[in-house]
């Protein structure tokens, strides 16, 4: 059964008279309520603490949860919040890849406005239960579909100039292997980018900025070798814990070469009580290959370990 709007609402309503009760109480008692509305309930009790360390203004909000799943897959607060400062207020945002809408609340909170696409329907109508709480201002359009069908359509109307994507792993595979290359994910870039630019062009609009996000799994010169118009990789790290790779792709250089040599690195790690600056190296990979490597003569009172994301650059 398809989530419904009205039934999100009253799991809400019910979520605050059963606060505080046992969800395993909930699931197993009987009464008035239904089956659905026991295992929707039980969630989200369960996932309250959870959903309250990584999302906390998402807690505050009091929003839905579909599944379990969808709080263990999407961004933390601190990685979304990362991400708003690719947006500037003038920036007319589309997501592609919508999902439980973290990012997209992240980069709407700076531009105002923005189009979310999302092909699973029970994300679509949490999306439409939680995004108009946490973002009451805002001008949003919520749609539910595959974006990559109606790419013309979605350029055509909504003309973005800040292109947001997070390819998945493609269904079907191993879930047990762990992926190296971008070509295990979907969308895939390399069909995306030219068709992305031939739209821009036919179309006659200035070319957009794309943010990819990818898993941190991923081999970073591998992407950069096979993606172009990248110019800066983002790598973060929460808590010491790498957790994405995020692409800066100006669109207007996306159908040329690949250079790696020229994008520009930042490693980032976000703590809320530890705060660490970024660490910036222009054209690091052309930067790497002339670099001289220096040993101590002996050894000293400690070894320095750098932050998880700068140990994966």
């Amino acid at each position: 059964m398809s989530l419904q709007l009205d039934f999100i609402h009253h799991i809400l309503s019910l979520q605050e008279t059963y606060r505080g009760t046992p969800p395993d109480r909930i699931l197993l008692g009987k009464g008035s309520l239904s089956r659905e509305e026991r295992t929707a309930l039980a969630l989200q009790l369960t996932a309250e603490s959870a959903l309250r360390r990584k999302l906390p203004s998402w807690h505050t909000a009091g929003v839905f949860l579909p599944s379990s799943l969808t709080l263990e897959q999407c961004s933390s607060e601190e990685a979304a919040r990362y991400k708003a400062r690719f947006a500037t207020p003038t920036d007319r945002l589309i997501d592609l890849t919508g999902g439980f809408g973290v990012d997209f609340w992240a980069l709407t909170s700076v531009t105002g406005q923005g189009a979310y696409v999302e092909r699973q329907a029970d994300l679509v109508a949490a999306a439409r239960a939680n995004l108009p709480r946490l973002l009451p201002e805002a001008k949003l359009q919520l749609i539910h579909g595959e974006s990559i069908p109606q790419l013309r359509e979605l350029i055509s109307t909504h003309q973005p100039t800040l292109i947001y994507l997070d390819p998945a792993r493609r269904e079907g595979e191993d879930t047990t292997r762990r992926v190296y290359a971008i070509e295990d994910c979907e969308p895939s870039l390399h069909t995306l980018l030219p068709e992305l630019h031939t739209l821009y062009r036919e179309l006659s609009l200035p070319f957009p900025r794309l943010i990819v996000k990818l898993s941190p799994m991923l081999d970073v010169v591998h992407t950069l070798r096979s993606v172009a118009g990248v110019r800066e990789l983002h790598v973060v790290s929460v808590h010491g814990e790498a957790k994405e790779l995020l692409l800066l792709i100006d669109l207007a250089e996306a159908t040329g070469e690949a250079e790696p040599e020229a994008v520009t690195f930042v490693a980032q790690d976000l703590h809320p009580t530890q705060p660490t600056p970024a660490f910036i190296l222009p054209e690091a990979l052309h930067y790497e290959e002339s670099a001289q490597l220096r040993y101590a003569v002996s050894p000293r009172a400690y070894l320095f370990e750098p932050h998880a994301a700068l140990m994966k650059t």
